[in-house]
């Protein structure tokens, strides 16, 4: 587990760096240990929800089962191209959703710069988010990708799925 930021970190590419390191305490969550539980789409981006184990106990954890304490963790993605989203989310053997321990298949996630530009007059690359495992795949041309981690994070995900109030 890193302990700072360092030179290809996929939160050296995030736009909000201080809302994953302030609650995780400097510690950056591994995405390849990503565990989707929750999806949604919306007009504007894909917002992915769910949680990272094994980080320090110094962290904001968000609860712990047999021994497993997972840091909850949700992006918010402003896609360019969805290439490709397939198959689905799997609870883990340990998901004790009713007594609030939600705990989903580990999908192997990665953040990288590529070289195409946002737009030709931009100085920011488009971003390439992949998810790779045997039940959930998916690859997503990204104009930015914001990250919101510990307890904050199912509050900013259930408030981007909330649908508007009509007048």
């Amino acid at each position: 587990m890193n302990t700072s930021q360092t030179e290809n970190s996929w939160l050296d590419l995030v736009g909000s760096t201080a809302e994953v390191l302030g609650p995780s305490r400097g510690h950056i969550p591994d995405l390849a240990q990503y565990r989707i539980s929750r999806i949604w789409i919306s007009l504007e981006s894909i917002w992915l929800f769910g949680a990272v184990p094994g980080m320090p106990p110094d962290a904001e954890v968000s609860g712990e089962k047999d021994g497993v304490v997972k840091f909850n963790l949700a992006l918010q993605v402003h896609v360019r191209a969805l290439r490709q989203l397939s198959g689905n989310i799997e609870l883990d053997q340990l998901d004790d959703s009713m007594h609030g321990f939600e705990l989903a298949l580990p999908v192997q996630v990665t953040l990288r710069a590529t070289d195409e530009l946002t737009y030709p007059w931009a100085s920011n690359f488009v971003l390439e988010l992949r998810g790779k495992s045997k039940h959930l795949n998916f690859d997503i041309a990204a104009e930015s990708v914001f990250a919101y981690g510990g307890k904050h994070a199912r509050k900013r995900f259930l408030d981007a799925c909330r649908l508007p109030h009509s007048a």
